[in-house]
């Protein structure tokens, strides 16, 4: 029987979390389709770009950066909902695996104990 090499639970942990996408990726990307203005590198930069606004105008920003930032809130649970969805179809799929697995064990063990 080939020995086949386990990997611990941590090390699945980390490969897991290597392919999810950090708070501030996440962030940026839903953002990014909301106001260009409130996403990481751009915040920064807001300053300089907006130093000669008027106050009405810097009212109005200031207004529709607080629509942003709803609207944010919005797709983010959208967002999470939907992977939680796909992280629960893809529970499903490794555990159908696994019992698949662990059936032919059972089966294989069954074989060379009736063998013998």
């Amino acid at each position: 029987m080939p020995n086949q090499k386990s990997t611990s639970y941590d090390d699945l942990l980390v490969k897991i979390k290597k392919l999810l996408p950090t708070g501030k990726e996440i962030y940026d990307s839903l953002m990014a389709k909301i106001e260009p203005d409130l996403v990481s590198a751009n915040i920064s930069l807001q300053t300089d770009k907006y130093k000669d606004e008027q106050l009405d105008d810097r009212k109005k920003r200031i207004e529709r950066y607080k629509n942003a930032l709803n609207k944010y809130d919005e797709e983010s649970k959208k967002f999470f909902n939907n992977l939680d969805g796909e992280i629960d179809k893809y529970r499903v799929a490794v555990e159908e695996e696994s019992k698949n697995l662990d059936e032919g064990k059972i089966q294989n063990l069954e074989d060379t104990i009736s063998n013998n």
